[in-house]
């Protein structure tokens, strides 16, 4: 009957439901569980390459995000007039040059892995479009300019800054052992989350002081990113090693 039925499924989910000195065991153990994962995300980034790829990357993604949240509000301080134009500009600026960028990255890795060179050239690569990104960045946002300037230079930028992510994420795979390589990535990922902290930091800035400041920090962090990966290039292999290398 419908009476026996509704009991029935109680009684059915009571009986799928943990304990509650199996729930009390599964809660105690959580900070080993915790412990253990943080542990082997240690030793999956352990090499000094690794790290700093890592910190380099945390420094891109904390540019990005800033660009991302505080472009606009910035457009809007100096370009009032433009602010819808802006809107669709900026959409094509990001899917067209953003996009075109990316990809280019991600083939220029794979064609000097090609051509024979090791990992160190991906960061170096890295590392020129973390520098050249940031003069390009720090007068996008310059005083005096015209619109159309300004968009045309947030257009070079993200030309050269996009191109990042490919060859950071190649560089990253071979600076670690192949048996880590998921967990490097999975750190690699949660970066994105550190990356938010600049974008707070800006949001405490006076509307007076946020375009200044977001141009400032962006272009240090594009500097400083370009510095770790140099420094990350040092303890990367110069060349892909030949088979017969690898096998002994």
């Amino acid at each position: 009957s419908k009476h026996d039925e509704k009991q029935a499924i109680p009684s059915r989910a009571r009986a799928t439901w943990p304990s509650d000195d199996n729930l009390s065991s599964r809660l105690a153990s959580l900070p080993q569980a915790t412990a253990n994962v943080w542990e082997s995300s240690m030793q999956a980034v352990e090499p000094s390459g690794a790290r700093w790829l890592l910190l380099a990357s945390a420094l891109r993604f904390s540019a990005g995000f800033a660009i991302l949240v505080w472009l606009p509000s910035a457009i809007r301080a100096s370009f009032p007039e433009d602010v819808e134009q802006f809107a669709l500009v900026n959409s094509l600026i990001k899917g067209v040059a953003g996009s075109l960028s990316s990809i280019s990255g991600g083939v220029a890795a794979d064609a000097l892995r090609s051509k024979g060179f090791g990992d160190r050239s991906a960061a170096w690569f890295c590392a020129a479009s973390s520098l050249a990104a940031a003069p390009l960045w720090y007068f996008t946002l310059a005083e005096g300019l015209s619109f159309q300037v300004c968009m045309a230079l947030l257009c070079a930028e993200y030309l050269v800054a996009e191109s990042w992510l490919g060859p950071a994420i190649s560089a990253l795979q071979g600076s670690v052992p192949s048996d880590r390589r998921g967990t490097a990535q999975g750190v690699f990922s949660s970066l994105t989350a550190l990356g938010n902290a600049l974008p707070v930091g800006l949001g405490l800035l006076t509307p007076s002081d946020l375009t200044s400041g977001l141009q400032i920090s962006v272009a240090a962090c594009y500097l400083l990113s370009g510095l770790c990966f140099l420094l990350a290039s040092s303890h990367l292999q110069q060349e892909v090693p030949h088979p017969e290398d690898a096998s002994q």
